[in-house]
């Protein structure tokens, strides 16, 4: 699945990279899943002419924060054909609030 598309860089016209830096909370604009596993990225920032994200990623092991390539999450072989997609009932929220939806298991 193509992650870097127009209507995705379209909800960063406002959030390109570096323009949340300094800020406490920032807007979290995207969240994308990894259907086979608890993967969940937070995307504040994204840089459409190299397709690269700076945000929060909740992984197996470890969570951070970090830049990204989108590129290599479409590169990402599933089983049974699931793929890295971006969440449809995601709904931006400061990152405060992000966090504390994951935290208490709630479906952010």
């Amino acid at each position: 699945m193509a992650l870097a598309t127009p209507q995705f860089a379209a909800l960063f016209v406002d959030y390109p990279f570096h323009s949340q830096t300094g800020v406490t909370d920032q807007w979290v604009l995207a969240k994308l899943i990894d259907p086979c596993s608890s993967l969940i990225w937070l995307i504040t920032e994204y840089e459409p002419t190299t397709h690269t994200a700076f945000g929060y990623v909740r992984g197996l092991y470890a969570y951070e924060l970090g830049v990204f390539p989108l590129a290599e999450l479409e590169t990402w072989e599933r089983p049974r054909g699931l793929e890295i997609a971006p969440d449809p009932d995601f709904q931006p929220m400061l990152f405060s609030a992000a966090l504390a939806h994951l935290a208490g298991g709630d479906h952010v």
